[in-house]
């Protein structure tokens, strides 16, 4: 069993499509920065546990560890949409998928058998793990939400109609 803990800092950027209509608007979303990777893997059973007089089998960057999180490359990407229901309320909602760059896969970490000539070793592989994350939410705004975007917008919906 194991037990992943990221800790994401990002900076996103969203890139506003076409207009769907006079109160949704649609946009593309990016975001990159570095997620910091703790986990713990431990047997599913607790029987195994007293069995085998090992608690924690693998640990990083949890209170089982005396090491810290392992930091790592998050990149991603994503859809959304705020849709205004009035001049102050909206509705927002994206689905996006990021993929970190760990070596610690599934909560263990993830190795390469190599083997030069007679001697054999393990070495630390890095690979890409994916996660979704969908985002839904009410914005209250004492401006006008997408005052900035609708004025950008205005001068296309004239050409695409």
């Amino acid at each position: 069993m194991f037990s992943t803990k990221i800790l994401s800092v990002l900076a996103t950027s969203r890139f506003y499509l076409l207009p769907a209509d006079e109160e949704t608007s649609l946009f593309l979303k990016t975001s990159a920065g570095v997620s910091f990777v703790g986990t713990d893997f431990t047997f599913l059973k607790p029987e195994y546990r007293v069995e085998y007089g090992v608690g924690v089998l693998y640990s990083r960057g949890t209170r089982n560890s005396e090491y810290p999180k392992k930091a790592a490359f998050n990149g991603g990407i994503g859809l959304g949409t705020i849709i205004e229901f009035s001049n102050k309320i909206s509705f927002y909602a994206d689905v996006n998928s990021s993929f970190i760059y760990s070596d610690i896969v599934n909560g263990v970490p993830n190795y390469a058998y190599i083997q030069q000539g007679e001697e054999a070793s393990l070495k630390k592989t890095n690979s890409l793990a994916m996660i979704a994350q969908i985002s839904i939410g009410i914005i209250y705004s004492d401006t006008t939400v997408n005052k900035l975007i609708r004025n950008n917008i205005r001068p296309l919906q004239k050409i695409f109609r």
